[in-house]
């Protein structure tokens, strides 16, 4: 059982429930602190005091609850559990090889949650790792960077980002492309995406048919079939004029266009994890996410490393929703 998460449901308006704060809130006498028996010893105390304020039965019956179908694997050091902060990060859980990748504001809860939902594969989890983060963006962050570069077992849905597609509208041509091939500047004409080839296709098909467009004129077709069942405006037979149906295509991709990058140059969104004294620089450019930072010298690296960025629909996604709420701290960086 977790005495972190029975003094939260015993205690839910105080802010902290570790093992110093519930001594100290307590006034529990432990005089050989982060020894096994002193520790045990002040436990110990915390319960009788639990029991005396809320009675035996109130206590027994939230332990029961905290405890409840949280079965650690047979191959997993319950110390594993424990040394996890509950504070915001990724962690990476091993079998054989590496079965997840995950984030949490609050990771040692969301490690336990795993063996509390029945997952078919959490029974094979032998090894926990974890890395903590100054905020819940660079725990988004990362963890999607991690799904990416390592390609965990029962990440399917970040790790199908190669499947993404979207398409380039430079005012002239219209292009379908993979977003994971898109350099930052492209990424600024970008419509939509789509989770695939198809369904992009698809949503372009269904553009023409409202808008009366021409799949020939725009080179996804041979030959204009469209004319015939009045879909087509009529480009293709000299019916309208080139102009007229390239502005009817700007007007009717303008609502599917992503979010124009409203900086003039790269971007640091700053994050601090006050408990730790610790800040941490996520450095973006054009939507593209270059690395977290916790220096100067690791900014100035990040930026000359620039040109090798690649536009992440997942970390576009990310930093688009971060980056519209208030009170985000933000800092302009040099080009």
């Amino acid at each position: 059982m977790c005495t972190v998460r029975l003094s939260r449901r015993l205690y839910p308006r105080e802010p902290h429930h570790d093992l110093d704060s519930v001594i100290a809130r307590h006034g529990i006498d432990c005089r050989a602190r982060h020894r096994a028996l002193g520790d045990a010893d002040a436990l110990l105390q915390f319960l009788r005091l639990a029991m005396e304020e809320h009675g035996e039965e109130v206590v027994a019956v939230a332990a029961r609850q905290v405890a409840k179908h949280t079965v650690l694997p047979p191959h997993l050091d319950r110390a594993l559990i424990d040394a996890i902060p509950e504070a915001c990060g990724v962690y990476l859980l091993y079998g054989e090889g590496l079965l997840y990748v995950g984030k949490s504001c609050n990771m040692r809860q969301r490690v336990l949650q795993h063996f509390s939902s029945r997952s078919t594969w959490a029974s094979r989890v032998q090894r926990i790792e974890w890395r903590r983060t100054a905020g819940e963006l660079g725990a988004l962050l990362r963890e999607a960077r991690l799904v990416k570069e390592l390609a965990p077992e029962f990440n399917r849905r970040l790790r199908r980002t190669h499947e993404i597609h979207g398409f380039v509208f430079d005012g002239t041509r219209l292009r379908l492309v993979r977003c994971a091939d898109l350099e930052p500047d492209a990424a600024a004409c970008l419509i939509g995406p789509w989770r695939s080839r198809a369904a992009a296709m698809k949503a372009l098909r269904a553009l023409a048919d409202e808008h009366r467009l021409c799949l020939q004129a725009l080179g996804f077709e041979t030959r204009c079939f469209r004319r015939q069942i009045a879909r087509c405006a009529g480009v293709c037979a000299g019916a309208e004029s080139i102009h007229a149906h390239q502005a009817r295509l700007a007007a009717a991709l303008a609502p599917l266009k992503a979010a124009d990058w409203p900086h003039r140059g790269a971007l640091g969104v700053v994050e601090t994890d006050r408990e730790r004294d610790a800040t941490e620089v996520h450095v973006v450019d054009r939507w593209c996410y270059l690395g977290t930072a916790q220096c100067d010298a690791d900014v100035a690296e990040l930026l000359e490393g620039e040109r090798r960025a690649r536009f992440d629909y997942d970390h576009y996604r990310i930093l688009a929703r971060h980056l519209a709420r208030p009170g985000v701290r933000v800092v302009p960086l040099p080009a």
